[in-house]
């Protein structure tokens, strides 16, 4: 389902939604009465276009750190969102881009309102990889502030008045023709335009691009990596040497072929577990993995989670219709 919505006007309904849409919060509000207005658009697995308001005045502390960014687009209203380092204030000319892991706080004006795109770190960590042909070797950190006037800003309104006419849309299913390559548009546009410890490298690259029998050998890994593959019959197939594809990997890509082939198919793994195709267990032996538990640590090591949590996610979507109001092409509310 690609687009849901709710309203309520009870703080507790919605700390349950928004555990269940994006994760635990602490929620609290010193006034009586809220008007909670939460809906959203589900543009790939891994990124989501969010509209929320609460109607009063409210503290969020996270209970649970989901590795996400958030980028605050705010339509009117005032917030600040409190790290150790800084509190970084956000309103209609000052968004901001928050890594959710190092959040301590964000406080709501009564009158807040906004857009809120969320970009799962580990994707956009693949994309940064695909654009640097490389393994990136630290964490992807933004400038938190994004302040009108600035080109940051500039650059980026192109993608948020796409956003913004996507969030007015009532169509509930788009084709998924339409959602890639805006997806890979947000993707690219926060990346090469936004501020971060990747900027220089991603705007000045000074690397030349992969040789062929590298693009060739991801290529043939991605059309075969449902299949029983080794580095040796990837190698053999291109007609090149074991160690000739080994040293362009490491050289190119950060990586070997080997850890290639297990990061992708940890990505199809994820794929079947948000679609609730099977157990645990089954997927990780489809993928390769005949032992759960090694399965398990390397899964969590990628994407900063357990898959049983990933396959609860995908089984709370698909069922959501019976647990929460909600709404197909208009708003339900309480």
């Amino acid at each position: 389902m690609q687009l849901f919505g709710y309203q309520t006007n009870s703080l507790a309904d919605a700390s349950s939604v928004m555990a269940r849409e994006w994760s635990r919060h602490d929620i609290s509000s010193p006034d009586r009465n809220i008007h909670m207005r939460f809906r959203r658009r589900t543009i790939s697995a891994d990124v989501s276009l969010n509209s929320l308001a609460y109607g009063a005045r409210i503290k969020i502390k996270p209970i649970e750190r989901d590795p996400v960014i958030l980028v605050f687009m705010p339509r009117c209203g005032n917030a600040v969102a409190r790290f150790r380092t800084a509190d970084v204030a956000i309103n209609a000319h000052a968004h901001a881009i928050v890594d959710v892991r190092r959040i301590s706080e964000a406080v709501y004006s009564d009158d807040f309102d906004m857009l809120v795109l969320r970009v799962r770190i580990s994707r956009l960590t693949r994309h940064l990889e695909t654009i640097l042909g490389r393994k990136a070797r630290h964490d992807l950190e933004f400038v938190q502030s994004l302040k009108a006037g600035s080109s940051a800003w500039q650059e980026w309104a192109v993608i948020s008045h796409l956003l913004a006419a996507l969030d007015t849309s009532e169509n509930p299913e788009i084709s998924p023709q339409v959602l890639a390559p805006l997806e890979e548009a947000i993707l690219s546009t926060l990346l090469i335009t936004q501020t971060s410890n990747y900027a220089e490298e991603l705007n000045h690259p000074g690397r030349s691009l992969a040789p062929k029998h590298v693009r060739r050998a991801e290529s043939y890994i991605r059309e075969n990596v449902g299949k029983p593959l080794t580095v040796a019959k990837v190698a053999e197939h291109l007609g090149v040497s074991v160690r000739s594809l080994f040293d362009g990997f490491k050289a190119f890509r950060g990586v070997s072929p080997g850890e290639f082939m297990r990061s992708l198919r940890l990505e199809r793994a994820r794929e079947d577990l948000l679609s609730g195709n099977g157990t645990v267990t089954d997927i990780a032996l489809k993928w390769g993995y005949a032992h759960v538990g090694n399965f398990a640590a390397r899964y969590r090591q990628q994407y900063g989670e357990l898959p049983a949590l990933t396959l609860r996610v995908g089984q709370t979507t698909t069922g959501r219709a019976d647990k929460i109001r909600h709404f197909s092409a208009g708003i339900g509310g309480n």
